[in-house]
């Protein structure tokens, strides 16, 4: 988990392939799409969630799924995020965490958890943390990874280990010795995403690591 800060502590991002934990200001708010199931805590007041044909939904904490279009707009500023990359966790466990945030006692405690945390971390530092130590500390759970086929847990590897990567579908199908239109129709039932759309949010993703979070 590799930890980017621009000067201040009180904003900050911690990194892996797996996770992402963000600190820091809100932004002006826009329609957007992650491939990540995004939970969204303001760090005080609330935060609106508004998806397309839905009710907005108003709470301490937010969960959107991965590649759902929403706007987020907070009462304040400054947010605490957490990004899961959804082909690391069981779809139950997808289904848990944002069952958990929609829940109106649960949210509350789980909102708790974060903007606790997230004081420990600005007072006492981070140190180094592995996936599994990640969901414990933020979500008092282990999550169960999701269970992958092995021709496409090379290929999500691969991405997780060289996100920028220009590999084609093409390159993956020849690698793991699948006829293309096999490989892209096991990928997209291993994982619930084409590999396209995969493919372009490991690539956005990895500019994270280059965002100044001032």
């Amino acid at each position: 988990m590799r930890k980017s800060t621009c000067g201040r502590s009180e904003r900050f991002m911690l990194i892996s392939s797996e996770r992402v934990f963000y600190a820091g200001l809100h932004g002006k708010p826009s329609v957007r799409a992650l491939g990540a199931l995004a939970v969204c805590v303001p760090l005080y007041g609330t935060a609106r969630l508004e998806i397309e044909g839905q009710p907005p939904r108003i709470s301490e904490i937010l969960a959107v799924p991965a590649y759902l279009p929403h706007t987020i707009t907070s009462e304040s500023r400054e947010i605490l995020g957490l990004l899961i990359e959804p082909e690391t966790v069981c779809d139950a466990d997808l289904a848990d965490i944002i069952r958990q945030c929609n829940d109106p006692v649960a949210a509350g405690q789980l909102a708790t958890r974060f903007r606790e945390i997230y004081a420990t971390m600005v007072l006492s530092g981070t140190n180094g943390f592995t996936s599994a130590d990640f969901d414990q500390i933020f979500l008092n759970r282990r999550l169960r990874p999701r269970e992958l086929d092995t021709r496409i847990s090379t290929v999500v590897s691969r991405f997780q280990t060289k996100p920028s990567s220009s590999i084609s579908g093409g390159d993956c199908s020849n690698e793991v010795k699948l006829s293309l239109s096999r490989f892209l129709h096991l990928f997209k039932d291993e994982t619930g995403m084409n590999f396209k759309t995969f493919r372009a949010w490991k690539r956005g993703r990895n500019i994270l690591h280059h965002v100044n979070v001032e």
